[in-house]
């Protein structure tokens, strides 16, 4: 018998919570007695199945996910601590299941793909333990304002020793899916489409409106080979990308080199990326990392002379979700282009006010009716972020 149950987003909403949790916490000590047991797990994971430690409520674990993500910490970091205050995750069902045989499938959601991260990694040894969960506190410093129950716990047990040398033999992890599958998909996509295309990376990390910027500037490289290719604008470009953002030098030289193809074939270029970037608030708006991407993109494109007042090529970008749903709104992600700011201004909006307040969901819904958003609903899979950037030039702006 199986049943499914919704979730509102990455912290758990907790409607739900007491009846995914009633069976599982009521019966693992009855496991054994089942052949096997098969386990589906993927993103949303660790929100749906909370199952906080005796001690520690499912409302005051909440709220330390709530601090920790509005810092900005990592999901490596949110699921580390989560991990140490669970019953259930780090491998805690899988030894509860013991010994009977279970199968676990997993969708991927986490860069890299550690297995033991992914939903927290109910049936995974867990290498981590209540020390480095306090690291985590103490880089963020949250100490003083986490609940006093959960502080007190991982005091207590910060001596405990991790999972990863238990008996793990009678589980078999399998990884199912991962963002490469969705990369590859849109990739054959555009190719399919006439566009020459490149995936720039699967493992994008880092603040979600840096990242907008390092496109908006890959976005003016790309142009620049269309336009004549200055040399002096591409060595400075590169540099950029290159010292500011970290991006690879052999991943750039791919780059011109694809747009360098595709300006002598008349073709225009799709660069592809996927990762999951995190956002530190600063204000207290609407939106999710995708479209904060997406506006911080467009900013930055509109205070580059090269991108803003080109009439001879078209740069459109995207950052969505491949859930469908960023951040606590209806929208997947959203677009950008280099005059998304100045048709902003012309409306009387601010789209810096907008970024600052990580306001980008009312942003986007405001501007051009509304179109810059990108809406799905719920697509049922959850394999992180994609971002996609497309330059035409006039011969190839229908497509």
């Amino acid at each position: 018998m199986s049943s499914a149950f919704p979730n509102g987003h990455k912290i758990s909403d907790g409607a739900y919570a007491p009846s995914i949790l009633s069976p599982v916490l009521a019966s693992p000590h009855k496991f054994h007695h089942l052949p096997d047991v098969r386990c589906l797990c993927s993103g949303g994971g660790s929100a749906l199945l909370p199952a906080p430690v005796p001690s520690v409520s499912l409302q005051e674990k909440q709220s330390v996910t709530r601090l920790l993500a509005a810092r900005g910490a990592t999901i490596t970091e949110l699921n580390t601590v989560r991990k140490n205050l669970s019953t259930l995750k780090g491998g805690k069902l899988a030894l509860a299941a013991k010994p009977a045989q279970v199968i676990s499938l997993i969708l991927s959601d986490i860069v890299g793909d550690p297995l033991d991260l992914i939903a927290s990694g109910p049936t995974v040894p867990d290498s981590s333990t209540p020390q480095d969960a306090i690291n985590v506190i103490h880089k963020y410093d949250i100490q003083d304002a986490i609940p006093l129950s959960v502080w007190s716990y991982l005091t207590r047990q910060y001596q405990r020793k991790s999972s990863k040398n238990q008996d793990f033999s009678h589980v078999q992890n399998v990884l199912v899916g991962s963002n490469n599958i969705a990369v590859s998909a849109a990739k054959l996509c555009a190719e399919k489409l006439g566009y020459r295309t490149l995936v720039h990376s699967t493992c994008l990390q880092g603040e979600a409106s840096t990242v907008g910027e390092m496109y908006a500037t890959m976005a003016a490289l790309l142009v620049n080979v269309f336009n004549d290719r200055d040399r002096i604008i591409e060595k400075s470009l590169f540099n950029s990308l290159l010292q500011k953002y970290g991006v690879d030098g052999s991943c750039l030289r791919s780059v011109l080199q694809v747009a360098a193809e595709a300006e002598s074939q008349k073709k225009p270029v799709c660069i592809i990326s996927a990762g999951e970037t995190t956002v530190t608030l600063r204000g207290d708006g609407k939106g999710g990392r995708n479209q904060e991407m997406a506006l911080a993109t467009a900013v930055a494109m509109s205070r580059d002379g090269n991108l803003r007042y080109e009439r001879r090529s078209q740069v459109v970008f995207m950052s969505a979700g491949t859930d469908g749903q960023d951040g606590p709104t209806d929208a997947a992600g959203a677009l950008a282009d280099p005059g998304q700011v100045t048709r902003a201004d012309e409306q009387g909006l601010a789209a810096t006010e907008f970024l600052e307040n990580n306001d980008s969901y009312n942003f986007y819904k405001n501007v051009d009716r509304g179109q810059g958003l990108v809406t799905t609903g719920l697509t049922g899979t959850n394999v992180m972020d994609i971002q996609i950037l497309t330059v035409c030039s006039s011969y190839d702006s229908n497509l």
